[in-house]
């Protein structure tokens, strides 16, 4: 199984939460959930120190926004799809040899099935606290770093759009480039760490 570390920067460092990145805190911080979320579910949650290999959990505030994201991705091939099936299907396949040259991921809320545009404000929500977000795709492990400790909404979509493009490049399942299966239904924790993409036609 592939393995594949990319890593991401940003200008501006982030204070985590008073767990800053090359302190020395203690063992582990107790994080209260902010006064704006309101699902009686979400328990605080401890936080440790943020190291060079921190996996990442999730962030009170941004897990309503995680569990409510989809979006469709858009995947751009060396050569044309060939259509299958009926005309109003529109479905394709990519060829055989086409490999892929730009993958783009256009996110949005769900609101009682409604696809409601992303603000600024919900881009920029922290979604996930630590440095190593690890993300499944069709089989393939990608992992991702951040240099402090903390994980955007607009991160995530990068990171989307990175594992896809390693994910359906060297995917197991098919001959050839999967651009069938491209809207997202969840972004969902896995036993071993990783967060599992899942995706439908």
């Amino acid at each position: 199984m592939a393995l594949v570390r990319m890593a991401r920067t940003r200008g501006a460092a982030l204070v985590l939460l008073a767990v800053g990145c090359g302190r020395d805190p203690a063992p582990t911080t107790r994080v209260e959930p902010p006064a704006a979320v309101t699902d009686a579910s979400v328990e605080p949650i401890a936080i440790a120190a943020c190291g060079p290999t921190s996996p990442v959990v999730a962030d009170p505030a941004g897990r309503t926004l995680l569990a409510a994201l989809g979006g469709t991705l858009d995947v751009a091939l060396s050569e044309p799809p060939i259509r299958i099936g009926s005309p109003e299907l529109r479905a394709e396949h990519a060829t055989p040899t086409a490999t892929i040259t730009a993958v783009a991921f256009a996110p949005h809320r769900l609101v009682d099935g409604e696809r409601v545009p992303l603000t600024a404000a919900e881009l920029d929500q922290v979604i996930f606290r630590g440095t190593v977000l690890r993300l499944r795709s069709f089989g393939q492990l990608v992992e991702h770093t951040s240099d402090d400790c903390a994980f955007t909404l607009r991160d995530l979509i990068g990171a989307i759009e990175l594992t896809e493009r390693r994910a359906r490049a060297h995917n197991a399942w098919t001959d050839r480039v999967d651009i069938h299966h491209v809207h997202l239904q969840s972004v969902t924790p896995g036993r071993d760490g990783a967060w599992r993409l899942t995706w439908a036609s």
